[in-house]
């Protein structure tokens, strides 16, 4: 399938309008004396009825069930051997897909600072340049040359806040079909478990060749995290709910992807400039953790 993670992220360059502490500067001012730390989401809890989450750093027995969760191609494997560290006062035992994929993300940095502070971090890069890759096209350069490893040895993270009276309301992009259908539906901010039964899918219906297809299936499957619908303590499955939203009039599915334009942005993010040492083409790119990202080795052939 495609690169789900790359496509899910933007170039976008986000304001800093409340900066918040990143979790290096809560490794660095913290003193780790108890079994579980609570951690600062950049949601500010918001979206939540708990409002402390606690988690624990990672043993040897969390990377290698990372490491198998990566090889497997598995993103809900990788989210429970993070929910088996985390905990809060409400005790769900599936705290991990409560939490907003922006959370989510952070609280992977979280573990990487924490659980494996002083080990530098490698990020596997592809170079963009057009020429380099038809070069490469053509048989004049081999295909290991756009491969380019770059190494962090301290990481800076932009950390971007909700406020904590933030409220969202996305009644105004409802499609008045699925309201007539269904009068309970509501728009919210995707969860986890939206994300993750979205790549699930995904790995069922978009082949390993698909490139733009595969880009214009995310069109329904982001806004199908969107929705919303209770029948009565039975939610609408994933893929009902993908096959609701991809039979709207264009006009209608329009307000869905307005929907997603309004979603707040906030979280964690990391840019760096990435140098080819081939062609000596710079360009900008988002860091992504996975599960190699743990992985204390020189070993980065499955990296992002």
């Amino acid at each position: 399938m495609p690169n789900v993670a790359n496509f899910a992220q933007s170039s976008q360059t986000w304001a800093v309008p409340n900066a918040v502490q990143n979790p290096i500067q809560q490794a660095i001012q913290r003193t780790i004396d108890a079994e579980y730390i609570s951690v600062a989401l950049p949601s500010n809890y918001v979206f939540y009825d708990f409002k402390d989450l606690k988690a624990q750093t990672f043993k040897r027995k969390h990377l290698r069930k990372l490491l198998q969760a990566q090889e497997n191609r598995d993103p809900r494997a990788m989210a429970e051997v993070l929910n088996s560290v985390i905990t809060c006062e409400k005790g769900y035992t599936d705290l991990i897909y409560r939490l907003t994929p922006d959370d989510y993300t952070y609280l992977l940095w979280w573990e990487r600072v924490h659980s494996l502070p002083a080990m530098p971090y490698v990020q596997v890069c592809m170079c963009q340049n057009e020429d380099h890759i038809r070069r490469v096209e053509s048989g004049e350069l081999k295909p290991e040359t756009l491969r380019n490893n770059q190494t962090i040895s301290k990481a800076n993270l932009d950390t971007v806040e909700l406020p904590k009276d933030y409220k969202l309301d996305l009644s105004q992009f409802m499609p008045q079909s699925i309201k007539e259908k269904y009068p309970q539906a509501k728009l919210r901010v995707p969860l986890n478990y939206d994300w993750i039964d979205m790549l699930e899918y995904s790995q069922s219906q978009i082949s390993d060749t698909d490139s733009e297809d595969g880009l214009l299936w995310f069109m329904t499957g982001t806004a199908a995290c969107l929705l919303d619908v209770d029948l009565g303590g039975k939610q609408l499955s994933y893929k009902e709910k993908f096959e609701l939203v991809d039979n709207l009039p264009l006009g209608e599915a329009d307000l869905l992807d307005k929907a997603t334009q309004n979603l707040p942005k906030y979280g964690v993010q990391q840019l760096i400039n990435v140098k080819c040492t081939e062609c000596g083409a710079v360009s900008q790119v988002r860091m992504v953790l996975n599960a190699h990202s743990f992985l204390p080795s020189d070993d980065v052939s499955g990296g992002a």
